[in-house]
């Protein structure tokens, strides 16, 4: 008999973001539980993300980053991503390759697993302008080294966004759906030595498979999932055409 139909943990997780050096980026994160029954480790102060990023752009159209650290998903290790825009940036092919292991902290102790894990991915994205929307499908070796296909389709309503995604797997199928809103009391951010800021944006994805182990991509950033998928050029100048076309 089932007595609980879901589990929930909530935190607040306050980061610390600076650019040593031009296209260097470091992020220090502290993870403070305020309700969980996910299990022993969430009921711990313990680090979040604590990474080091350099990007690296070669051209308007090309670009690539290199990051390490300790990452979302109890994982840590290094990774690089290319990314490659053509035909004015509506279509992209981005690249992936990481070497991960596990990562822990429970008691005060890091418990961490051998960085001997190979992960990968290739994508290719189009960007649709008449319906700000974007089209992605690729491949991947996920982070615990199982192999599959994944596709998604996202659609840009101003600063709001929607999307479905599926996933062919060696353990079967899974999909769901994500969405990310703009936090509306936050403020635009403005350049000065020390800003403390709340997320611009609230990003929620449901796994309809509940699939928590296959499957699983490399993310370096918390964000990330949303982060770059926002064309703000193309659907700032789509809203200004549509505009225009509603009063001729």
């Amino acid at each position: 008999l089932v007595e609980k139909f879901y589990e929930t943990q909530f935190n607040r997780a306050p980061a610390v973001e600076f650019s040593p050096w031009q296209g260097g980026s470091f992020t220090g994160q502290v993870i403070f539980p305020i309700q969980n029954s996910l299990g022993y480790e969430g009921d711990h102060i313990r680090p979040g993300i604590i990474s080091l990023t350099q990007d690296f752009r070669f051209s308007d159209n090309f670009k690539c980053s290199v990051s390490a650290g300790n990452f979302p998903g109890s994982i840590y290790g290094i990774s690089s991503s290319s990314e490659l825009y053509l035909l004015d940036g509506d279509l992209n092919l981005e690249l992936m390759a990481g070497l991960v292991g596990s990562s822990h902290f429970v008691d005060n102790e890091w418990v961490h697993s051998p960085m001997e894990r190979f992960t990968a991915s290739a994508s290719l994205s189009w960007f649709w302008p008449h319906f700000n929307m974007e089209l992605k499908a690729g491949m991947a070796r996920f982070v615990n080294e199982d192999f599959g296909l994944f596709a998604s389709a996202l659609r840009i309503f101003n600063e709001t966004s929607v999307g479905l995604y599926a996933q062919i797997l060696e353990s079967g199928t899974n999909g769901g759906f994500f969405f990310s809103v703009p936090l509306f009391f936050s403020r635009r951010s403005t350049r000065k030595l020390l800003r403390i800021t709340i997320p611009p944006q609230y990003g929620f994805t449901y796994n309809a498979g509940t699939e928590y182990f296959y499957g699983q991509s490399l993310r370096t950033k918390s964000n990330s999932i949303y982060k770059d998928r926002f064309k703000w050029n193309k659907s700032i100048e789509n809203m200004i055409i549509n505009l225009k076309n509603k009063k001729e």
